[in-house]
């Protein structure tokens, strides 16, 4: 089995390859610039050409997509045109985009959604994820849900009424687009159990769902310790952060949660990138003058374990729901514990006092009680590292993806027969 690479080449009209890691790459051309209309998915990207001509010559037997992204070229079209050439398709649901516009499935910020499309509900949910006020919020959503029962769309109205009056119409063409998957898509891939089931909520077909389970490549071929980090203290409880720096990931309420604990007996080292923004500078302020908290700058990927190994557990307090955070399983690899927010990737992935600890989301609070735990009592903090299981080998996912593929292709060569027979 071979495969390729195929991608927009924003904002070109030239079509570009090249090979990496021996696979061939391709990058057709795609002029269009992101508009209003093109970010809200009231037009088609003008690659959408190349990308049809490209399968047309090409006659690959699958086309796997990874993301719909209008905005940047690729949209549910895409998959159509690949399903009427006759060629099996398949798409893997990477985030919750599909079913939640602000990506984070917690509605208005305060509490964890069910994820079933509501155009007025999200309407309002999507105002206040933009900070809006929640009477302004609900305003808009009222208007903008009437308006959209009565098929009214005030999107082609230049301007920030007409884009917000028109939200409802916007999360109504979502629950659109999730029915267009559910058509032309053989099989959607989900690589957690917990959003298998929000689909379903959706209505989405269960016979078109496919569990496949993430797994994490361990760099076989390249080294994976670190020089040995530097700590204050040799017996300190030893915690870990790794991720970008921004509010999703909640790296404020962490350190609000040690704020209260002796240096001496908890230490945090802080991994990530950021934009030198004002969260950025929160975090900063929030750890300053405080001699526990290491910043210790980007981690390489293939230095990450190396790096985990050297702590006692990572802290995840993240402030929306992922779909099965790659984080907590290079922790388990690593031999780690995880102490995590209560969203819906990490609850499906943690078990409570055998591979690490939940807290309530966004509770500087409970997060602190459930650290104190781990500081106080050493044999929990031992316990939890002897239950940790390691991830799946990235070879079974390989496999598994090569089965699926062949499964589809041989169903869809199946239908093409018949039809012809017929």
């Amino acid at each position: 089995m071979t495969c390729e690479i195929l991608t927009p080449n924003y904002g070109s009209e030239k079509t570009v390859e090249y090979v990496y890691d021996d696979i061939r790459v391709i990058k057709y051309a795609e002029p269009t610039r992101a508009t209003r209309f093109l970010q809200m998915g009231l037009t088609l990207p003008k690659g959408i050409n190349a990308f049809r001509d490209h399968l047309i010559n090409s006659k690959p037997n699958c086309v796997h997509f990874h993301g719909l992204y209008g905005s940047v070229g690729i949209t549910v079209e895409h998959i159509n045109i690949a399903k009427s050439l006759g060629i099996a398709t398949l798409y893997t649901m990477h985030l919750a985009g599909n079913v939640c516009i602000t990506n984070t499935l917690f509605y208005k910020q305060k509490q964890l959604c069910d994820g079933i499309i509501r155009p007025r509900r999200c309407s309002a949910c999507l105002l206040v994820h933009l900070n809006k006020r929640e009477w302004l919020a609900e305003f808009f959503a009222s208007v903008s849900s009437l308006l959209y029962q009565s098929g009214i769309d005030t999107a082609h109205l230049n301007n920030p009424l007409g884009t917000g009056f028109s939200l409802a119409n916007r999360i109504g063409d979502m629950r659109k687009n999730l029915d267009k998957i559910a058509q032309y898509c053989d099989k959607v891939v989900v690589p957690a159990k917990w959003f298998r089931e929000v689909l379903i909520a959706n209505g989405f077909p269960q016979g078109k769902i496919e569990y496949v389970q993430q797994a994490l490549p361990l760099f076989k071929n390249r080294p994976l310790e670190l020089q040995p980090l530097k700590f204050n203290q040799r017996r300190s409880v030893k915690l870990v952060f790794a991720g970008r720096i921004s509010s999703f990931k909640g790296l404020d309420i962490l350190l609000e949660a040690l704020g209260s604990f002796p240096p001496e007996k908890v230490e945090l080292s802080i991994f990530g990138q950021h934009d030198g923004d004002e969260y950025y500078q929160k975090c900063l302020n929030l750890s300053k003058d405080k001699p526990n908290i290491h910043w210790r700058g980007v981690l390489p990927h293939e230095e990450v374990l190396g790096a985990f190994r050297q702590h006692d557990a990572l802290c995840l307090p993240s402030t929306f729901s992922e779909m099965a955070p790659l984080v907590i399983q290079e922790a388990f690899a690593a031999g780690i514990p995880v102490i995590a927010s209560e969203v819906y990737g990490n609850l499906e992935m943690i078990t409570p006092e055998e591979n690490g600890l939940l807290f309530s989301f966004r509770s500087v609070e409970d997060l602190r009680s459930k650290l104190a735990r781990i500081i106080d009592n050493t044999f929990l903090l031992s316990s939890m590292k002897n239950r940790v299981k390691r991830p799946i080998p990235f070879e079974k996912l390989g496999q598994d993806y090569v089965e699926l593929y062949q499964k589809i292709s041989a169903g869809m060569a199946k239908l093409n027969f018949n039809n012809i027979s017929g």
